[in-house]
């Protein structure tokens, strides 16, 4: 979970860092791009694991079990089989989430704490 949290927040903050000129501007293309690129690298990480989780789930194998099948069957490439929907949803998705999370965090901010 912290490494998921890791590559979630880290790609957000990475991506935000790259596209904004100063530390404190507000700008809701580039947060929902920042919080696209964090949800795409957090799911590029966690996919493989999902797809294990899954096989486990449906109780066709062990976790261990799960690695082997997938690998012997399709090699590397089946522990992200049906990535590029995920991302395609991922995006937009972790994008609306950081633009409603920021802005909400800056209207808060605005209204209830006191200017000095």
């Amino acid at each position: 979970s912290s490494g998921i949290n890791a590559e979630y927040g880290g790609g957000y903050e990475a991506t935000k860092l790259l596209l904004m000129n100063e530390p404190d501007e507000v700008s809701l293309w580039k947060t929902a791009v920042s919080g696209g690129v964090g949800g795409s690298m957090c799911w590029g990480f966690a996919y493989p694991i999902d797809v294990v989780k899954s096989r486990v789930q449906v109780g066709t194998a062990t976790p261990l079990g799960a690695i082997r099948e997938v690998y012997s069957s399709a090699g590397v490439k089946g522990f992200f089989r049906g990535i590029t929907p995920c991302l395609m949803r991922a995006f937009p998705g972790c994008g609306a989430l950081f633009v409603a999370v920021d802005y909400t965090k800056l209207l808060f901010d605005r209204a209830v704490l006191p200017k000095y």
